[in-house]
């Protein structure tokens, strides 16, 4: 009696196959590859072959099938296209499983269609097992699972007055490759010198403002704050608050202290990574934000820095000038 292979079913005198497909087209969180997750194992290139016209499979063609962690041109199984490039690279993670290098011209976005060429599932000789081949397109998700973007943020917290601070945020992940970054005081400064009168300088706050909304308008991973926006003998708490690609937002707060008793450039620890999105106090001296903020806007950020820094650098020579004519009335 003849036996069919199992998994197949007569309809219509036709012989097709129990379901084999393109389970889902996902980017990876960095949003540098995409991962095609096929319902099950696939010969990876491979083609079963029918030797005698039984429409068994007798032996699979190997010639152009590809080992697990061996990269190669995603041309020979994914439709190149304008979604991962001419020059995507693939490399079969598994056998279900197969990662794509993004071209380096390619930009794709959610909801783009990946096209997959004939591609079949696994087969074992002797055991008269098959499937046939799936090919056709998938819209491009998201990633799954979504995690929010790990700040990392490295720099000077202690530095002994009069010295600039600078924090890089270089090296977060889980960004998406479009993250967006908002720099800002978080709360008022703290005294560090013991004195219950101190009053801050409401100009320095506001010039610190400037500098915090420049790098947020235009989206720098880094900010640097000048030694005269800063006080002697003060902690100032900064906040980073990243929102990847895909929408997931993470917080983290740096302390930066301008004591000369501190250690004078200790180093903002690697492995602190992200802290929880929690409720959101008010930027002290803050400016519109990036959303608000336009080119002209941001024209205004760089001519008030320079007017503030050409401020500081008028008052510093007439006292010099005063300095010097009270030397020679004494002298």
């Amino acid at each position: 009696m003849y036996r069919l292979p199992r998994g197949w079913l007569i309809l219509d005198c036709l012989l097709l196959a129990e379901s084999f497909s393109i389970a889902a087209v996902r980017f990876g969180i960095e949003g540098e590859t995409l991962t095609i997750q096929f319902s099950g194992p696939t010969l990876r290139g491979g083609e079963p072959m029918d030797a005698n016209g039984d429409d068994i499979p007798d032996y699979v063609n190997y010639d152009k099938a590809k080992h697990v962690g061996t990269t190669f041109d995603c041309d020979e199984i994914v439709y190149p296209g304008y979604t991962i490039g001419v020059d995507a690279q693939c490399v079969w993670q598994s056998d279900s499983l197969l990662v794509v290098t993004i071209g380096a011209a390619a930009d794709p976005d959610l909801g783009a269609s990946v096209c997959v060429r004939q591609v079949y599932g696994a087969w074992t000789s002797g055991s008269s097992d098959s499937a046939l081949p799936t090919h056709g397109c998938r819209v491009l998700e998201e990633p799954y699972p979504l995690h929010p973007p790990a700040i990392q943020v490295t720099g000077a917290e202690t530095s002994c007055y009069p010295s600039a601070f600078t924090l890089d945020a270089t090296s977060s992940s889980n960004l998406g490759g479009r993250p967006t970054f908002a720099w800002s005081l978080s709360g008022k400064p703290l005294d560090l010198s013991g004195s219950s009168t101190r009053v801050f300088e409401s100009n320095k706050l506001q010039e610190m403002g400037v500098e915090f909304n420049y790098a947020t308008h235009y989206n720098q991973r880094s900010v640097r704050l000048s030694a005269g926006v800063l006080e002697a003998d003060t902690a100032y708490t900064v906040r980073l608050a990243v929102t990847s690609r895909w929408l997931e937002t993470s917080e983290k707060l740096v302390t930066l202290s301008t004591s000369c008793d501190g250690n004078g450039g200790e180093q903002v620890s690697a492995a602190d990574t992200t802290t929880s999105v929690g409720e959101k106090d008010t930027n002290y001296y803050s400016l519109p934000s990036n959303s608000e903020a336009s080119d002209e806007t941001g024209t205004t950020y760089a001519m008030l820095i320079r007017a503030s820094l050409a401020t500081r650098q008028m008052s510093f020579a007439v006292s010099t000038t005063i300095a010097a004519a009270l030397a020679f009335e004494l002298g």
